[in-house]
């Protein structure tokens, strides 16, 4: 009896399976991004070579979104590359798993993707996969008079809290007002921080949060400095706000802005 083809290539193929034509094959690719575009999928099987395209969420929101492609047979090799360069490192995380009748089987590789920084099976040692904190910058909504500042931690994103600042009009009503700022994360309270002086009627303060030790706090002109802990963890949907004792109806907090380390979660 001849040998079936290929037998002697250091790869599986259906051919050698006795289940044969009773399995189907897929890739099952999960892709996290804060960011929309492409990437690609190049490989092989014993068909011939094949090339796929992969899209994150539509809103760029760090959703988990699944895809699935079927193959006519087990795979040979795979890359997933950033063919046109859309994505920075840490903005989009991939893993692609083996499905056997629609089932992950087997996990094949997983990994931040960039344009330096293919992914590819079997394994090549490009360079060490370290997990990519980003920073960023983001700007909270403008609160009504009375209100107060709110930034939350989107979901599938952990912060660390580098910096926080805002502005605050007070209205003419003779009143000291004391400014809080704080983290809650499923009503616990994760921070606290208060201000060391007080802000009278009409005037307009801007506040800076900034990682310092406690008797560091100080204010000078129209700058008041708000003593944040060190290394402030944020995990998703946590919500930073101000709680200010003493403001009036007509006292106006302007758009927050938070400055951060952010990674993607699941």
């Amino acid at each position: 009896m001849e040998p079936k083809n290929n037998q002697s290539l250091p790869f599986i193929t259906r051919d050698m399976l006795s289940f044969e034509h009773a399995t189907t094959f897929s890739l099952i690719c999960r892709i996290q991004s804060d960011d929309i575009g492409p990437l690609t999928i190049r490989g092989a099987t014993k068909e011939g070579p094949f090339t796929l395209r992969l899209e994150g969420s539509p809103s760029g929101d760090f959703a988990v979104t699944t895809h699935t492609f079927n193959l006519p047979d087990l795979p040979i090799w795979l890359s997933v590359q950033d063919e046109i360069g859309g994505f920075s490192p840490g903005n989009v995380f991939v893993a692609i798993m083996l499905g056997v009748n629609g089932v992950v089987s087997h996990g094949l590789m997983s990994g931040y993707v960039h344009q330096q920084q293919p992914l590819s099976w079997p394994q090549a040692d490009l360079r060490p996969q370290d997990p990519f904190a980003r920073l960023r910058t983001t700007t909270g909504a403008n609160p009504a008079a009375g209100a107060e500042t709110s930034i939350t931690v989107p979901a599938h994103e952990t912060w660390r809290l580098i910096s926080w600042d805002c502005q605050l009009v007070t209205d003419g009503n003779a009143a000291n007002r004391i400014v809080h700022l704080k983290a809650t994360n499923g009503g616990i309270v994760l921070f606290e921080v208060i201000s060391a002086t007080t802000q009278i009627a009409s005037l307009t303060r801007n506040y800076h949060g900034n990682q310092q030790s406690v008797g560091g706090a100080a204010a000078d002109d129209n700058d008041i400095l708000l003593a944040l802990p060190h290394n402030i963890i944020l995990p998703a949907t946590t919500t930073i706000t101000t709680e200010t004792t003493g403001i009036q109806a007509t006292d106006n907090w302007g758009q927050p802005h938070a400055f951060f380390e952010r990674w993607l979660t699941i």
